[in-house]
């Protein structure tokens, strides 16, 4: 396991604060525990980090962070600033905390607004939250006290679930934790001992305790790993305290503490507040149990809303199919219902599905299944409450008057396939009752056709960002590869995603954020098919070789086949033809033998049985095939998968698609996890973090930080990848000269393709630093690349030198450099990334029309391979291009949440910017303030200071802001070298002030006499010269 730097934290008795707590987010500050400090750099109040938060007062200080309240100078707004008191400590925890907040962007939750490195520490940056400890404050009237009490342990619950539902666990609940304002609204803070319910084993430690002791659960002291569990055992201790006025348990010291819990967990709870539920004073009981299922009830209990369930949407949505329709349609016209299962339809999906279906309508329904037993198939209700004594024709009477009765109320009676002879036979005394509807295996002769509901009508199960990220799409699309659309395998599939903190379901829609898609898809298995009918009669060596064909065989020989189940050829030959001739085996188009149910399902396979198959085809296969990796995968090869893995990844990564390359190497480095084989984990590492780095993608590198922190040897910990890895996170969100100076001082790599990304990302934190410190790194980088003889490096270099041909203004020998760059370079995605610098070139240079070429031929391949990153700055070249062509446009909100989510602020700054102009040109000046607005506020995070002044300026402009802020911002633009976004601003802030100084009629002079006349009708960011020449003339009269 990795060593970890971080320390333990418990506090035992803290007295509890009355005074109001301004921090948004505070750090424990007890620690129980040896450190070895390292070199710390003195923060004093005077300091200014990063140039914009100006730190005012220290609020918490303990030995390895310290909270500050703070003023952000670029926004005007008070702000909590954590920043850690050890030099390049506790990474781990570090970029956990800020890719949780950033993860939690729900009510009730601190949100976060910036992070970044200064003065070689990092820190995080909260808004500044107003309120006071759990429960917060306490009215004097009785009544009014309770209901409030009541309304934040609601509001608490509520978060705590969504909290739980995204997959993280607080792990440090208690009062502190949780601020409360007069409003009887409640934030929870402080996730720095948060993590993923899937990783908390990294953070048990044997003798060492993680959180707060007098909140902890029995568990927890006893040492064991945080879990949601423990959560609820927390906030129950929270409820508890404010309730009663006393905490469950004597905390004077840890062992009198741990005696008494661990004796008698749940102790009684005598409320001081009369008035409040009984009901809440149960849950809170419950929360305080030994049994951590009643815990998790009782916490959804406190919900003020309904937990959703699955099993009900799935169910509605099967009774919205056509079929379903078309039936109900047949009845209502006193036709009779045959009902035909078409595509692996199954009968009981369909027979539930119809029930849903005229259960919604008043009528009742009996639905009668398959059985062998006498009246087997009658509803065990029905069953039940027969006399044991009755003979068999009180029997058949019985159900015969209960049929007559239900059908003459106007019931319904849905009959599978499959019944018992005795039912049948009752069932066909009704059968010219249009009541009865009868689904059967043959479709031939039915009057309606059911069929499972394909990947588009599942679309409307989920709840996500579908413009850019196309989360519904895909996530529809995974659950149909996974479950075919069956009702029971798509209720197991959302419970398997919900355990795993994937999806959250709110009302009756499943919530996916576009980092869980890369985690739900699961490569290469077969497609989910029908079970066996009832009657079938497949011998066990028909099912054997229709196993061997569903997991992979179809293709091969009757030789080849027979040799594997070791059975003579004529045989396999008899058997397929057999199998052929009554449907249980199809041929598919292109040749291969398919089986048409599922032959899994049966009792007589078993796991060593599955895995001899999956591993005899394995080594029939190439190695570096996917279906090969599949095989091992399933085949549980440990040894054979840490060399195939790598493989398969390159394979998919050769054709663009750098997701699948990752959930390959996630799954196999899952399963040297299960396996504890530690040694070829870092070579997977390594291998993975080359294509993370890639992306250039923040939830991409976070996704590998988090399996990184499964492996925590010592030698993986402080290795180059990590800190490299983290470092290139940071450079994506907060790019600063301190984040370069980290990454300068990491050591080269021996590996080419590492030493590559460590220089890619030099080039880019670089170039957002400023053109000298780009040109100055690029001069640096240029004897290593004469030394490698790889194409790729050799192509990105030539990238690189376009950028700096790009930031001079030099654009047709940057689209050149480009153009060149993409014809050397050999991996997909990165021959995407030059051709899209090269549209960006065209774009500067006023070639629209190219621009527009460029980026709608490449848009599809980002599809494709779905790279979001580059689908994002695709559409908006295409979007750019068309508003400067003077193309209509409507404003895209939709377009703007979805980059947002993708955590970069240059390509946000970007899309804000051309949005806000759109809806200032349509008269919409509400919406383009605040798309300016978010745009000032994502090129000020990365530092882009002239991109964040023009979006002051054409915010300012759309809310006709006071004349004292637009002269300020009118005056910033004297010193803007920049001279087209100069003259866009001056003539946007001109149109509402009296006077112009001098120095701005001659900037936009100056650029109208250089602007060629066939050209001056082309707009910019925002304005066309000739706009700019009118505008200033309206001034001037």
């Amino acid at each position: 396991m990795w060593s970890n730097t971080r320390t333990t934290t418990v506090a035992i008795a803290r007295p509890r604060r009355t005074s109001p707590r301004w921090s948004a987010a505070r750090h424990r500050c007890t620690r129980w525990a040896h450190w070895r400090p390292r070199r710390r750099n003195t923060v004093e109040p005077t300091d200014e980090l990063d140039g914009r938060y100006a730190l005012e007062e220290k609020l918490v200080a303990c030995h390895d962070a310290e909270v500050w309240r703070g003023y952000d100078r670029h926004t005007g707004r008070r702000v909590a600033v954590k920043i850690a008191t050890l030099e390049h400590a506790a990474l781990t925890e570090r970029w956990r905390e800020a890719a949780i907040l950033r993860r939690l962007q729900v009510p009730g939750i601190v949100q976060l607004l910036d992070e970044g490195i200064a003065q070689g520490r990092s820190y995080l940056v909260t808004p500044w939250v107003e309120g006071v400890d759990f429960p917060g404050h306490q009215d004097a009237d009785e009544t009014s006290a309770a209901d409030g009490l009541v309304a934040v342990i609601n509001q608490v619950a509520e978060t705590l679930v969504q909290i739980h539902a995204a997959g993280i666990v607080h792990g440090d609940l208690k009062p502190a934790n949780v601020l409360v304002d007069r409003d009887h609204r409640a934030t929870v803070l402080d996730f720095g001992l948060s993590n993923w319910t899937a990783d908390t084993d990294e953070l048990a430690r044997v003798g060492r305790l993680h959180g707060t002791a007098a909140y902890m659960s029995p568990a927890q002291l006893r040492g064991a790993k945080p879990t949601v569990a423990c959560d609820c055992y927390a906030f129950g201790v929270m409820c508890y305290e404010a309730l009663s006025g006393a905490k469950p348990h004597p905390t004077a010291s840890l062992p009198e503490l741990m005696r008494a819990r661990l004796r008698t967990p749940s102790p009684a709870l005598e409320c001081r507040h009369p008035a409040i539920p009984q009901a809440v004073l149960d849950a809170v009981r419950g929360l305080l149990s030994a049994n951590s299922a009643e815990r998790l009830q009782s916490l959804h209990a406190l919900r003020r809303s309904p937990p959703a369930c699955p099993s009900s949407a799935v169910r509605k949505l099967w009774s919205s199919l056509p079929f379903v329709t078309e039936a109900r349609r047949d009845i209502e016209a006193q036709r009779r219902v045959r009902l035909g299962l078409r595509h692996g339809c199954r009968p009981g999906d369909c027979r539930r599905a119809l029930a849903e279906a005229f259960a919604s309508c008043g009528c009742q329904v009996v639905a009668l299944g398959a059985s062998k037993m006498p009246f087997g198939s009658m509803p065990a209700e029905l069953q039940g409450a027969l006399d044991p004594g009755a003979t068999l024709d009180q029997a058949r009477a019985t159900y015969r008057a209960h049929l007559a009765e239900l059908l003459a109320n106007d019931g319904r009676v849905l009959v599978e396939p499959g019944v018992d002879a005795w039912t049948g036979r009752l069932v066909d005394e009704f059968d010219r009752h249009c009541g009865v509807v009868r689904i059967q295996l043959d479709a031939d002769e039915a009057s309606v056709e059911a069929r499972p509901p394909r990947p588009e009508q599942l679309v409307d199960l989920f709840d996500g960002p579908e413009r850019l990220h196309r989360v519904r799409s895909r996530a529809a699309q995974i659950l149909w590869e996974q479950t075919g659309g069956h009702i029971d395998a798509m209720v197991r599939q959302f419970a398997r995603w919900q355990r795993r903190g994937l999806v959250f379901w709110r009302h009756d829609k499943c919530e996916v954020s576009p980092a869980s898609l890369d985690h739900m898809r699961e490569p290469l298995a077969p497609a989910p098919l029908p079970p066996l009918p009832p009657k079938s009669e497949v011998g066990e060596f028909g099912l054997e070789l229709m196993r061997w064909l569903h997991l992979g065989a179809g293709r091969a020989s009757d030789e080849q086949l027979a040799s594997w189940l070791g059975a003579a050829r004529w045989r396999v030959e008899a058997e397929l033809e057999t199998l052929l001739e009554r449907g249980y085996v199809r041929v598919e188009p292109d040749g291969s033998r398919a089986p048409a149910y599922d032959p899994l399902g049966e009792m007589t396979v078993t796991s060593a049985n599955l895995q001899h198959i999956h591993k005899t085809l394995a080594g029939a296969i190439e190695p570096g095939s996917p279906q090969r990796f599949w095989h091992l995968l399933c085949g549980d090869s440990v040894d054979a998968i840490a060399a195939e893995g790598p493989l398969v990844a390159r394979h998919y990564d050769r054709r663009g698609d750098t997701l699948r390359a990752i959930a390959v190497l996630r799954q196999s480095l899952a399963m040297l996890q299960r396996a504890r084989h530690v040694a070829p984990a870092r070579r997977l590492l390594d291998e993975w973090a080359t294509l993370a780095l890639a992306t250039g993608e923040p939830q991409k590198l976070e996704g590998w930080l988090r399996s990184a922190d499964h492996w925590r040897a010592d030698h993986l910990e402080s290795s180059k990848v990590y800190e490299l890895v983290y470092l290139a996170r940071l450079g994506c969100r907060s790019p600063s000269p301190e984040v370069l100076d980290r990454i300068d001082q990491l050591e080269a790599f021996d590996d080419w393709q590492l030493e590559l990304r460590r220089q890619m990302y030099r080039v880019r934190v670089a170039s957002a630093c400023s053109t000298a410190r780009y040109e100055e790194t690029l001069a640096d980088i240029e004897p290593w690349v004469e030394q490698v003889d790889q194409r790729e490096v050799h192509g990105t270099y030539a990238g690189w030198m376009g950028m700096l041909h790009f930031r001079e203004g030099r654009y047709e020998q940057a689209a050149r450099c480009h153009r060149r760059a993409a014809a050397t370079k050999s991996r997909p995605t990165a021959r995407l990334a030059s051709m899209i610098a090269e549209a960006t070139a065209r774009l500067e240079q006023l070639d629209y029309e190219r621009c527009l070429e460029l980026a709608s031929e490449h848009l599809e391949l980002a599809r494709r391979v779905n790279h979001v990153h580059y689908q994002a700055r695709l559409e908006y070249l295409q979007r750019a291009s068309l508003y400067r062509l003077g193309r209509p446009l409507d404003v895209d909100e939709g377009w703007v949440d979805a980059v947002e989510l993708l955590g970069l602020p240059k390509i946000s700054g970007l899309v804000g910017l051309l949005e806000a102009a759109i809806a200032w040109r349509s008269g919409d000046l509400a919406t383009a303030a605040r798309f300016a607005d978010l745009a000032h506020r994502r090129w000020a995070d990365i530092k882009h200071r002239w991109g964040a002044l023009l979006a002051s300026a054409l915010s300012w402009s759309s809310r006709r802001g006071a004349t004292a802020e637009g002269a300020e911002i009118l005056a910033q633009f004297a010193a803007c070298p920049l001279e087209r976004i100069t003259c866009q601003g001056i003539a946007l802030v001109a149109q509402h002030l009296d006077t112009l100084p001098a120095w701005a009629e001659q900037r936009v002079q100056h650029h109208l006499a250089n602007t060629p006349e066939n050209r001056d009708h082309l707009r910019l960011e925002i304005l066309s010269p000739a706009e700019l020449a009118r505008m200033l003339d309206e001034h001037a009269r």
